[in-house]
């Protein structure tokens, strides 16, 4: 006598009531709710990288954006000024810059979230020399000028003494940034310049005083051979 034939059976949620609350529910709950989470939580991913070119004139402003979620751009604020970033393509962005300051970058995602990035750019030359160590006495004074930057043109410092006339220093001492004047007459007004061509003027009076005048952006240096960058203390 012929078994009777078994019908095969089909698994459904009602035989299995975890699978079905795993594959209907509890799956798609969690992979609904990660969407989720990603999409309201996800933050601009970008960096800002200052590029050095080595002229003290100028810094170089990059910025990378890696992330792909829907943004509503980049903006830039150079010293509180808006900055212009130009679009390099393969989203990397642009700008430069002509003096020191911080520079602020920031990018909004379209879900509200938002990053700030902050830094500071110190690579331009915008400050004139300083004067340090001054030691006067009558009609002779020394100091040491220095420019932690694009270093000090020792060739284009002279001095105007108080007949106006121009005179060079009667020695320099490049090494340890020592200049020395001699001078006849009451007071001396000195002038130096760094190598971009910014001016630091500093007055030495009677009395053995000292009065720092002030500085100014000056185009063009005296002529390097208007001054001598060595020569021997006057006797």
């Amino acid at each position: 006598m012929a078994s009777p034939e078994r019908k095969s059976r089909k698994l459904s949620p009602t035989d299995n009531s975890f699978l079905s609350l795993l594959l209907f529910w509890i799956l798609p709950f969690i992979v609904i709710n990660g969407l989720l989470f990603f999409v309201l939580t996800s933050k601009p991913n970008f960096e800002v990288t200052i590029n050095d070119p080595g002229d003290f004139m100028s810094a170089g402003i990059s910025v990378k954006v890696k992330s792909h979620f829907p943004n509503d751009g980049l903006a830039a604020v150079f010293e509180g000024q808006p900055l212009e970033l130009k679009d390099q393509g393969n989203g990397v962005y642009s700008a430069m810059v002509r003096k020191n300051g911080t520079v602020e970058v920031s990018m909004t995602n379209k879900n509200g979230m938002n990053k700030i990035v902050y830094e500071t750019i110190d690579c331009v030359d915008d400050t004139p020399p300083t004067f340090t160590e001054s030691d006067a006495a009558t009609g002779f004074v020394s100091f040491f000028v220095d420019d932690a930057q694009s270093g000090v043109n020792f060739n284009s410092i002279y001095a105007i003494d108080s007949n106006g006339n121009r005179i060079l220093p009667s020695y320099v001492d490049q090494g340890e940034s020592l200049v020395v004047f001699n001078f006849s007459t009451p007071t001396l007004e000195v002038h130096a310049f760094d190598n971009m061509g910014r001016e630091a003027i500093i007055n030495f009076g009677e009395g053995n005083t000292v009065n720092v005048l002030g500085n100014e952006d000056v185009l063009q240096a005296a002529p390097a051979s208007e001054a001598e960058s060595e020569t021997a203390p006057n006797e």
